[in-house]
């Protein structure tokens, strides 16, 4: 290393002026790591922020047929026992919303 250019160069310097240097470069290093990871970071958190807002509208539509099965489920039951009209309304008119839930969640699909 005696005979290069860096080597003649450096072999000026005292010792307190070496680890000033390799102190800077120690801290440069440092510096230019953690900027980086909180760049990734930010990139990170933009990403799934934007996939969350994506996907929120979906859960929202699936929840809906979720309770919408439910209540499907219950109002055909009373049905099935008492054989009354008033049930076969509540009966067909939750079998439309979840229809109504399902062609939702269809458009939202087909806007991903």
């Amino acid at each position: 290393m005696k005979n290069s250019l860096w080597g003649k160069f450096c072999l000026n310097f005292t010792i307190k002026r070496k680890l000033r240097l390799s102190y800077i470069f120690f801290l440069s290093v440092i510096l230019f790591g953690s900027s980086s990871f909180i760049y990734n970071g930010y990139q990170q958190q933009t990403v799934i922020s934007d996939v969350t807002l994506k996907s929120n509208p979906i859960i929202l539509e699936l929840q809906s047929i979720r309770e919408g099965i439910s209540e499907l489920s219950a109002s055909s039951g009373l049905y099935l026992l008492t054989r009354e009209k008033k049930y076969q309304k509540d009966y067909q008119q939750a079998f439309e919303v979840l229809l109504q839930h399902i062609s939702s969640l269809e458009s939202h699909h087909s806007t991903l």
